[in-house]
């Protein structure tokens, strides 16, 4: 199993555009083949930090959603409404047996 841990911080003024994209792309991941579980984020203390919380069954199966047509177009949306300055910050980790 992977999981993947995605941060990201956008403009003030775009967060509630933020949250529906990747609460969308969230939902959209969810149905593919090898997910186990996508969830999304929002920092209690700076609301355009969020972050979201992949599961997946491999590493197959996690390259095929990041070319995926919903996340490509995910990626350059939210790429448009980050701080400036900001890049994402992702980090992967495999389960130990």
């Amino acid at each position: 199993m992977i999981k993947i841990v995605a941060q990201f911080f956008v403009k003030e003024d775009s967060i509630e555009n933020a949250i529906w994209l990747s609460r969308d792309v969230a939902e959209k991941s969810k149905k593919e083949n090898g997910c186990i579980n996508y969830e999304v984020f929002q920092d209690d203390k700076k609301s355009g930090h969020l972050i979201m919380i992949e599961e997946w069954k491999s590493e197959e199966d996690l390259n095929m959603n990041v070319q995926s047509l919903h996340y490509i177009n995910y990626i350059s949306r939210i790429t448009e409404i980050m701080e400036n300055g900001k890049s994402f910050i992702v980090e992967s980790y495999h389960k130990l047996h």
